[in-house]
């Protein structure tokens, strides 16, 4: 045989052996699942000899394998308590809520009371917190009155708002007056005021008379004003005449706007028309301009063609600049080709709402068919917002495909610089792929430094390529950065690679920029240093701020790092400060920041 016969002979071997371990792991595992079954299954099998493993033992060694979950609702079901042991002891990982969440869950639909209590045992506050609130949620599904008994009895510092919410939402689906009751028994607090909502959102989808009226005799506050407006929008629905009765009773101010809104936003779902002739008789100005973005809204929901119709009779500037991209996303959602013809149709005159509402249109057309897409996009060159839909285009393919949209990038008329417009937004967004490639793309493509244009038009696209490759390479990408000639981009750049070189390897960080000259660029990449290691290290992060060249952003940073150092060694910041040279106004400002950001000292005891 030869020595390549041997070698794939030996592969096989090892190939071979591991299946064969996976197949007899995989087979312990469905034994050890049989026994555990097996054993729970007999009421007295944890007291007798048994020749199988303990419930204990058997999870221990399937948890080697993969994972606990359903081992442990199974285990749940008759040794809850264990169980708890069992991951408290050994389950310390990202793993460790779901194991607790698969136990309770299975424990409180046997013994809510028990399940709650046996919460002490959990340490970590988030995670008891957690699993309480999915408890209570859980029982109250079915009792919510015994859920929320058992919410009281639990001491102040364990009942949430999230639970008070969850239940009251519950008990208001099947008896909304009792849940009303309940929560005006609640001592003023945030439950309280979280309930009151809930209660009146399910109540007003079953009586809404009956909830505004409980809603309006609530005290006067914000609470009542919220909960009036989730009973009124519920009547507006079915009764919009009763609505906007109620409305009449209200005096002008904020409330009554609000509810114009909301009022209108649910007629429309029934009679758009009839909404927006009563919204013209009631409201003015802003007010009326934001009802009528409400009935869009929801027209353009269900009908688009109608509500581009309807647009045609609306004539405020400002409704149509907001109503004619959102026109265009919810209708290209559902008729991509509707949605274009109309949006072709717009008169130039429309300005941005037109120019948004194709790039709407044609960021959805991008995600289903960019080819088609791309196509039409070449040839509309006579468009006013060309070089803006072209990079819109250009953005969203190169996010499902960079190479792709290069390719369509460099092929576009360049009309109006959009070519070099959407290939710096593809070469970025390739720069998070592959940098050197983008890197090199972009020098083929700009050829004439000498060119003011195309010199600033590489410079910009290098700088935010070598934003992206610092999050893969930052000593690459500095390097690269370095090389570019300086100005605001750079600069920018600067500030960008100098924070993720810093997060990654703050030491390697540090001595690069230590080598750069003065100037905008250094003071970006300083101004990093001190951001990110000011509150580990504020005497470096202060030494780091008196080297900024900017007097400006000098004296920032050095009241930056001495709040960080005050708030460790306010003695330390102190003489930091009396022994540099600084104004008199900056020493003032600086002892100000001590004396605030020092950690505050108890008073002698008496």
């Amino acid at each position: 045989m030869t020595g390549k016969g041997k070698t794939l002979l030996a592969a096989a071997v090892i190939i071979l052996a591991g299946m064969l371990a996976l197949i007899s792991q995989q087979r312990e595992i469905a034994q050890l699942r049989a026994e555990l079954a097996s054993a729970h299954s007999s009421s007295n099998r944890k007291n007798s000899p048994t020749t199988v493993l303990s419930p204990a033992a058997q999870i221990d060694k399937i948890h080697k394998f993969n994972g606990t979950l359903a081992d442990l609702a199974e285990w749940a079901k008759t040794d809850p308590a264990a169980a708890l042991a069992w991951v408290n002891k050994n389950v310390h990982d990202a793993s460790r809520k779901e194991d607790l969440m698969a136990i309770f869950q299975v424990w409180a639909a046997e013994n809510g009371p028990a399940a709650l209590q046996a919460l002490n045992q959990i340490s970590n506050p988030s995670e008891r917190a957690d699993i309480q609130n999915a408890v209570l949620a859980a029982l109250s599904l079915n009792d919510p009155q015994g859920a929320f008994a058992l919410l009281r009895a639990l001491p102040l510092g364990r009942q949430t708002v999230e639970s008070y919410s969850a239940i009251f939402k519950s008990w208001a689906m099947t008896d909304p007056a009792a849940a009303a009751a309940a929560a005006m028994s609640l001592p003023a607090s945030q439950a309280k005021l979280a309930v009151i909502p809930a209660i009146v959102s399910a109540w007003a989808e079953q009586d809404p008379t009956a909830a505004l009226a409980w809603a309006g005799a609530l005290p006067a506050g914000n609470t009542r004003t919220q909960a009036v407006a989730e009973a009124v929008t519920a009547i507006a629905k079915s009764d919009p005449q009763a609505a906007t009765t109620y409305l009449a009773t209200l005096p002008n101010g904020g409330n009554r706007n609000a509810l114009i809104t909301d009022i209108a936003s649910s007629w429309a779902t029934k009679d758009p028309t009839a909404a927006l002739a009563w919204v013209n008789t009631v409201a003015q100005g802003q007010v009326q301009d934001k009802a009528v973005l409400g009935i869009l809204a929801q027209m353009g929901q269900t009908e688009p063609a109608a509500e581009a119709k309807f647009l045609t009779n609306i004539t405020s500037t400002s409704v149509r600049d907001v109503a004619l991209p959102q026109l265009a996303a919810a209708w290209a959602a559902t008729d991509v080709q509707g949605a274009l013809a109309w949006a072709q149709s717009l008169p130039a005159n429309e300005g941005d709402g037109r120019s948004l509402a194709m790039q709407n249109v044609l960021k959805t057309w991008i995600q289903s068919d960019p080819v088609s897409a791309g196509s039409f996009v070449q040839g509309m060159t006579a468009d006013p917002n060309y070089r803006v839909i072209t990079n819109q285009v250009a953005a969203s393919w190169a996010q499902a495909d960079p190479q792709a949209a290069l390719a369509w990038a460099s092929s576009i008329p360049d009309q109006d610089s959009a070519r070099g417009n959407a290939m710096r937004t593809v070469l970025t967004a390739l720069a998070g792929v592959d940098p050197q490639s983008a890197w090199s793309t972009a020098q083929q493509t700009w050829t004439s430094p000498t060119d003011s244009g195309e010199l600033g038009m590489l410079t910009k696209t290098l700088s935010n390529i070598t934003v992206a490759w610092s999050a893969q390479d930052p000593a690459q990408a500095a390097a690269e950065l370095t090389s570019l000639p300086s100005g605001y981009y750079t600069d920018i750049a600067m500030s960008s690679v100098a924070a993720n070189w810093i997060q990654q390897d703050p030491e390697a960080a540090s001595q690069w920029i230590d080598t750069l000259p003065r100037g905008d660029a250094r003071d970006n990449a300083v101004t990093q240093i001190v951001k990110l290691e000011g509150k580990n290290d504020p005497p470096a992060a202060f030494n780091w701020a008196l080297t900024v060249a900017n007097s400006t952003a000098r004296a920032n940073l050095i009241e930056s790092a001495i709040g960080d150092w005050a708030k460790k060694d306010p003695a330390a910041a102190t003489a930091a400060v009396q022994s540099g040279n600084f104004s008199n106004g900056l020493t003032v400002q600086l002892g100000k920041i001590i004396k605030s950001d020092a950690p505050r000292t108890p008073p002698p005891a008496k």
